[in-house]
This record gives C-alpha cells, structure tokens and sequence, in this order.
C-alpha cells in the first residue's frame, strides 16, 4: 500500500521526537553501497553538487559559481558507471547568477533554477529565474526561461524547482507578498511547445520570514512544501485544474522553528 504524505511526514519526523540515536538503533542495516564518486574536474570554487536531482538512469548536477553564471551537468548510467552526457548553461548565463541553485529532471525534461539572476529591462536585481531543458534525439537544449509575472528585487525565483504532474513549481523563497521574505510557489503549465504561468501557490498561514518553498518534495497528484519558518509542511493536492492546499502536517504547540526546512516523500 503506498504512502500517505502523513505517513511519509511521519517517518521524517521520527528523529526528531525521538532523538537520533533512538532512531538509529530502531533502524536496519543500510542496503545502500557507494559504488562511484562523481567528480567535476574543475575548480572547487565552482560549487558542484549545489543541486542534485535523479531520475530512472539519468542525473543532474547543479555547479552555481560555475562560469560564467553557472552550471548543470547532466550524467547517464550504465550498469554502475556513471558518465557525462551534457553540460547546460544559461543562454543568458552571467557571473552570480547561480544558474544550479536548484534542479530537477523527469525522464527528457529538466528545470534549473538561477536564484540570483538579474533583470535589468526589468529594473530588478536578485530576482532568480528558471531555464527548462528537453532532450530530443539531438540531445539536451534549452526551450524555455521562467521568470515570475511579478518579479520584484531580491525574490529569489529558483532557490528551489521541482516538476510535479507535469508541471514545474519555481520557489521564490524571497517573495514578501505577506511581509519580508514571506515565500512563494510559482506553477507553470505546458502551453503548445511553451510554458505559461498558471498559477501561486501560499501557505493558509502565510507570514513574514516563512521562506515558503525553501523545500518541495513532488509527487504523482501531490507536492509537499516546507519552509525555514513554517513550523510545518504543507500539502498540496493536484485537483486537475490547480494545486489546493490540502493539510499543513506539523506538531501540535511545537517550538521547532525550522520544522519544514526539508521535506521528502517515497511511494
């Protein structure tokens, strides 16, 4: 029986209620073997590994002080070898953009978040942007540049990008629609062989240095977001014609400020 988003909060949430050496004891041998390390022959200054994302045979690689204005790169899978079979770049990349602040990748589709990406024909800096990548038998190329319909100076567009029943959420973890650094969720639908933005997602309890976004965990009909001050997780259910804040998971009368900081979801 696959499970549910409480149950999958649960689980994360074990840890902390109980202390990290209880849950340790509690839990079995790790099947997991390191077979191969994947390294950027390049200089450390470059940040890979700001970003990491995986889907079925493929892996994506964020660098965000890559230059120019950073970085993804995008590796394949054979057997146990991993190998480089892209390197994505902002068609507009400039220095401190951080181009691979955040990445996501499903099957031939790929979003990459530039968190610091400046507008100047917008008259904004510091407002983040996301570039969406597809793969065709030619190979991997940019086809869109998402950037949110009321962009506004130190927004953030793109500290976080996930890709949830086909459409792409673009955290804007800066937003200050309710107070500074309050956070937002942008949704953006496929449109012909465009994107369009379609629409906002908020917390119900919405509040200032929330950083809503800060952390999305998708799912098939359904997308978990956290935040650094959300004192909680929200759910949000694909109802086919928008995303509907479903439940907030959180503890009762909890002090744990940072609840929500990271988020994950499996089944």
């Amino acid at each position: 029986m696959a499970r549910t988003p409480l149950d999958a909060f649960a689980l994360w949430l074990a840890p902390v209620l109980a202390g990290a050496s209880a849950a340790q004891e509690a839990q079995p041998p790790r099947p997991y073997v390191a077979v191969q390390e994947v390294q950027l022959a390049g200089p450390p200054a470059s940040e890979f590994g700001s970003a990491v994302a995986v889907s079925g045979a493929r892996m994506v690689v964020g660098a965000q002080r890559g230059a120019p204005g950073g970085a993804a790169y995008v590796y394949l899978r054979d057997g146990t070898t991993w190998t480089q079979e892209a390197k994505l770049a902002a068609s507009d990349g400039l220095a401190g953009d951080l181009f691979g602040a955040s990445a996501a990748i499903d099957g031939d589709l790929i979003v990459v978040g530039a968190s610091e990406d400046d507008h100047p024909a917008l008259g904004v800096s510091f407002a983040g942007s996301a570039y969406v990548y597809e793969r065709d038998a030619s190979g991997w190329s940019q086809r869109a540049k998402l950037v949110a319909s009321d962009v506004e100076w130190f927004d953030r567009f793109g500290t976080r990008v996930a890709i949830a029943s086909g459409k792409l959420l673009v955290a804007a973890t800066g937003d200050s629609h309710h107070g500074p650094r309050s956070g937002s969720v942008y949704v953006f639908a496929r449109q012909g062989s465009g994107w369009v933005e379609a629409q906002r997602l908020e917390p119900s309890d919405a509040a200032t240095e929330q950083h809503f976004g800060f952390s999305m965990a998708p799912a098939e009909d359904f997308v978990l977001i956290g935040g650094i001050g959300t004192f909680g997780a929200y759910e949000f259910a694909d109802t086919g014609s928008g995303f509907v804040q479903r439940t907030k998971l959180e503890i009762p009368h909890s002090s744990i400020v940072t609840l929500g900081y990271s988020v994950a979801r499996s089944g």
